[in-house]
């Protein structure tokens, strides 16, 4: 990637429409703060049409257009469109200034540029296969030893304790569901945020399994969860196990940060937007808040924002989950609750996930 921010023209690399990687001369271009702020976003929406249509059908190799910009100067840009070896999974895209008296990319860059993202598209997929297939095996034996114990005549378990041990067995077989996904992913190259699997699921029931596997954690935390959803969002086609995810990564900051004793509160309804009808779902906690000028770059990946003896993170939690929300043709942001301290950071935080109630999903490159 190092060439690619090289150049004098915006770079980004697309897979299934979004933006997978970007230079930081298209980010500063749109006027984005960095090149990770582009990532997860629809390719198609960064620009506007001028008459020549936008980057979205495949025929397109070559169109004009104007650029969005965040001070609302759009301005007219050149793209072209390079295909890689990669079976037609990614695209790569040049945007450089529509005057034709710039010179454009010399060939041989953007030849060293896709031979580079091959290479890379590679190592990716070669190691979610490595990965996957390493942790099967230890993964195996800690199912094996725990049924060993559920099942045997010779040791006695107190219900809490075998209710301990189900719980590790079934998060043993969550473990090996994902890691079977990692694996059908690294033969077909898609991302594993943006593989997404729709079926008729309920809302209720995840929130319900995300909420068994992050008990240990809500319990040493002193911290309890109030329950409002609306059994009208219940039942709509969604991916219950890329959503129980969201909602993982979400308890567990929660949990983090709420306080102890501390409590998070979780409610849904549905709402009609731009002629769609999305079900809400938001998540508040009474924590130390986000201030207004954090609440976009806590998304980006590996961002962590600390706070007194907050414990340690990876900083990707926040990001996979958006990412997972908009797979689905949603979003997830996060607001400020009412009250401030220190003038400047809301006390407590409601994340907001919403999810569209009528998928395509042709759109989205799912199944189900």
């Amino acid at each position: 990637m190092a060439l690619a921010e090289t150049v004098h023209e915006g770079v980004a690399l697309c897979r299934n429409g979004c933006v997978a990687w970007a230079n930081s001369r298209l980010a500063k271009s749109s006027g984005h703060t960095s090149a990770k702020a582009l990532v997860g976003l629809h390719f198609a929406e960064l620009f506007r049409d001028t008459g020549s249509g936008l980057p979205r059908s495949e025929s397109w190799h070559e169109l004009d257009c104007a650029l969005r910009t965040s001070n609302g100067r759009d301005h007219a840009v050149r793209l072209q469109r390079v295909e890689f070896a990669d079976e037609g999974r990614s695209e790569l895209w040049v945007v450089s200034d529509a005057d034709a008296s710039k010179p454009r990319p010399l060939e041989s860059e953007l030849d060293e540029l896709k031979r580079r993202l091959k290479y890379q598209a590679n190592r990716h997929e070669e190691l979610l296969g490595f990965v996957a297939h390493e942790l099967r095996s230890p993964l195996t034996l800690i199912a094996g030893y725990n049924q060993l114990l559920l099942s045997s005549d010779e040791v006695e378990l107190g219900a809490e304790q075998r209710r301990f041990l189900d719980e590790s067995s079934r998060s043993c077989r969550k473990i090996g569901a994902i890691l079977e996904r990692l694996s059908e992913e690294a033969q077909t190259g898609a991302s594993p945020c943006e593989s997404v699997r729709f079926e008729v699921a309920s809302l209720e029931d995840t929130l319900t399994s995300a909420l068994l596997r992050v008990d240990p954690l809500l319990t040493r935390c002193g911290v309890e969860v109030l329950r409002c959803l609306d059994p009208r969002t219940d039942r709509f086609r969604f991916d219950s196990s890329r959503i129980e995810q969201v909602f993982v990564n979400l308890l567990e900051n929660a949990a983090k940060y709420a306080g102890n004793p501390g409590f998070v509160e979780i409610s849904s309804c549905t709402l009609e937007r731009g002629g769609k009808r999305f079900v809400e779902i938001s998540l508040l906690d009474k924590g130390p808040g986000i201030a207004e000028i954090d609440r976009e770059r806590v998304f980006e990946s590996g961002v962590r924002l600390i706070f007194g003896n907050s414990e340690p993170g990876s900083g990707l939690g926040l990001h996979i989950s958006r990412r997972i929300a908009r797979a689905h043709g949603g979003d997830l942001r996060v607001i400020g609750h009412t009250g401030r301290s220190a003038g400047t950071v809301a006390t407590g935080s409601v994340f907001v996930m919403s999810l569209p109630l009528e998928t395509n999903c042709a759109n989205n490159g799912s199944g189900g």
